[in-house]
């Protein structure tokens, strides 16, 4: 028996940072099969995304970003309405790491701190 309240991805748009890869992929291709209109953020693989999303019929759009810069931010957020009418889902999954324990502490916190607020 399906949910009442659950009202289904179908044609919602959904922005996944840190997309190109692992976890966030996985987010992405998720969102896709469930009928999102899929953004991928990421600096390094985001158009392969991208195509494998379309591969599963959803929209997609790809933004080679840095969620550190704000500009970039603001660029995807605004091709996003432009095209697509809005945001609907946001996933913040950009993460740096480190070689150690406290050296990926220092290292996350810019990311993970400043790229959580400027993608909001």
């Amino acid at each position: 028996m399906s949910d009442p309240m659950y009202s289904g991805l179908e044609r919602k748009k959904a922005l996944v940072t840190g997309s190109g890869r692992g976890l966030g992929k996985a987010c992405c291709l998720a969102l896709a099969r469930e009928g999102a209109c899929v953004a991928v953020a990421d600096l390094y693989n985001a158009e392969e995304t991208a195509q494998e999303i379309e591969k599963l019929g959803a929209k997609a759009m790809a933004f080679h970003a840095n969620v550190l810069k704000e500009a970039e931010v603001t660029g995807m957020v605004d091709r996003m309405v432009a095209e697509w009418g809005g945001i609907d889902v946001l996933v913040n999954n950009v993460c740096v790491g480190g070689a150690t324990m406290l050296g990926c502490w220092k290292t996350c916190q810019s990311p993970n701190g400043t790229g959580r607020w400027t993608s909001i």
